[in-house]
């Protein structure tokens, strides 16, 4: 079997992530992966924050808390895909 520098990709990108990187590169990084992820994996990864902050709390229709968790969210993907459009 072929031996590498790293022992798989993941302790790669650990690598970079922790020793290499920019705060703006792990933000990205970030980004990216999350879009790669669905909906499942996201709650099987992260289940208890996202209980802890609300997230499977019942909400009205028209709630201004959970529009402006929208705005944020849509907000922070339109500054991400302006970066990428600019490079």
């Amino acid at each position: 079997m072929r031996e590498y520098k790293w022992k798989s990709p993941q302790h790669w990108l650990m690598d970079k992530i922790n020793h290499e990187w920019s705060e703006e590169e792990r933000s990205e990084t970030l980004v990216s992966l999350v879009e790669l992820l669905n909906a499942d994996d996201i709650q099987e990864l992260f289940q208890g924050e996202m209980d802890m902050d609300g997230y499977f709390d019942h909400i009205e229709p028209g709630d201004p808390e959970q529009t402006a968790a929208y705005f944020r969210l849509a907000q922070s993907r339109h500054i991400f895909l302006e970066k990428e459009d600019s490079k």
